[in-house]
């Protein structure tokens, strides 16, 4: 099987490895990222072994899935999971990170308002990148999770309420972006991605 490779960006504990594991035929067994098929696959792509090393470093797991998008054609993917707290050499190493793309997930906490501008700026760093060709053209999927759960302060509501008017503005800019509110406590919401 030829697996594709899908980047999943966000913060510690946002629920990427949650989205990973309610993959029907998740195959647990994490696997090295050195392994020599994938550094094959790498370097068949004129990958120098410095960027090679820094992937590995900046990529906390690869994980691998059957996807059946329909019973004739499953996706096979490698779910690539980076944690954005280590954010500027994560940004610095995006043409390497994003090598071989063929999707881009960026994931938030609907809890957690103070890391939007990291996840914002991201996504504006990749899709202009895809925009000038610096990067291969890619679905990008942006993802609110944990959207079940409501602030309970006024100056957190006013913080969602900025980062709703960040969404609005980056659909309206940007038609092809897909955008989806989730809650990973949920199954069925994960079929909302489908």
């Amino acid at each position: 099987e030829h697996y594709k490779k899908i980047n999943i960006f966000g913060e510690e504990g946002v629920g990427k490895s949650s989205l990973i594991a309610l993959m029907e035929h998740y195959e647990d067994d994490n696997f090295n990222i050195e392994n020599e098929k994938e550094k094959d696959l790498l370097f068949s792509s004129q990958l120098s072994q410095d960027s090679f090393n820094n992937q590995s470093n900046l990529v906390d797991q690869v994980k691998r899935a059957k996807i059946p998008i329909n019973e004739d054609n499953p996706l096979y993917a490698s779910l690539y999971e980076t944690n954005l707290g280590n954010y500027d050499s994560i940004k610095t190493n995006l043409d390497t990170l994003l090598l071989q793309t063929e999707c881009v997930i960026i994931m938030w906490d609907n809890s957690k308002y103070d890391a939007f501008d990291n996840i914002y700026n991201l996504f504006g760093t990749i899709n202009q990148g895809m925009n000038d060709f610096k990067y291969r053209k890619a679905p990008i999927f942006l993802i609110k999770n944990k959207s079940d759960l409501e602030p309970d302060s006024s100056q957190i509501k006013e913080a969602g309420n900025n980062i709703k008017n960040s969404i609005e503005r980056i659909k309206k800019e940007n038609p092809n972006i897909i955008y989806r509110e989730i809650s990973l406590l949920n199954r069925d919401n994960f079929l909302l991605l489908a």
